[in-house]
């Protein structure tokens, strides 16, 4: 049972399966928002590993004795995106613009309490001198599913989500986000405790890091290591 954020939740199922190709072992995925995991988890939730979309999510948990401090690892680092509706017409190249422009009346992103996608749209907003500034209106998802949701269903005009939720759609278009920004988004994997004697668990973590599921993840647009390493 993986309890995974919102925006790998397309890349995991290309993932569990080839995970199930290779080992014979099924994978359950539980999608959320990182900080509802962590939160489930911390109440007794019988998941078995946590991709997060963050770090300080599974270093909590682990200094709470929840999960394995030599099973963690960074499986992907993500990019934020400015999604934008076809109805918008031709469009400028740069995302301040099109957060002050009039036709622009709602956005969408994430709930920053619950979400590190979220997070990174404020930073975003504040690194760009508009949190308060914009006249757009902000529609809050719980997660960067339910933001994405929000966009591909016509309910707002703007959306701050993944690249891998965009990477291979036709609706719309979008801009990604310059990583300056706003932080890195470092998704940890970590192994809970409850499952360091499951030997599927165990298995599926060192699948996560292998040549095969980084193809994979980069598929999907994320970063497999930091640039600088």
């Amino acid at each position: 049972r993986v309890a995974v954020a919102a925006n790998f939740a397309g890349c995991l199922e290309v993932l569990a399966q080839q995970f199930q190709e290779s080992s014979g072992n099924t994978v359950v995925p539980i999608v959320g928002s990182t900080g509802r995991h962590f939160a489930q988890i911390s109440a007794g939730a019988p998941f078995d590993v946590f991709l997060a979309a963050d770090e300080k999510h599974p270093q909590l948990l682990i200094e709470n004795g929840l999960a394995e401090a030599a099973s963690c690892f960074t499986y992907a680092r993500g990019r934020l995106v400015l999604w934008l509706a076809d109805s918008l017409g031709t469009y400028h190249l740069d995302i301040r613009s099109v957060l002050v422009d009039p036709r622009v009346s709602t956005i969408a992103m994430a709930n920053p309490r619950l979400a590190p996608y979220g997070e990174a749209a404020i930073q975003t907003l504040e690194n760009l001198g508009l949190a308060t500034d914009s006249g757009a209106g902000i529609v809050m998802g719980t997660s960067v599913g339910q933001t994405w949701q929000f966009a591909v269903t016509g309910n707002t005009d703007a959306a701050f989500v993944a690249l891998s939720q965009v990477k291979n759609t036709t609706s719309g278009r979008y801009l990604l986000v310059p990583d300056e920004l706003y932080g890195p988004l470092n998704q940890q994997a970590v192994l809970l405790s409850r499952a360091a004697s499951n030997p599927t668990a165990v298995l599926f973590m060192k699948f996560m890091a292998s040549s095969s599921a980084g193809d994979v993840i980069k598929s999907y647009g994320y970063l497999i290591r930091d640039p600088e390493d």
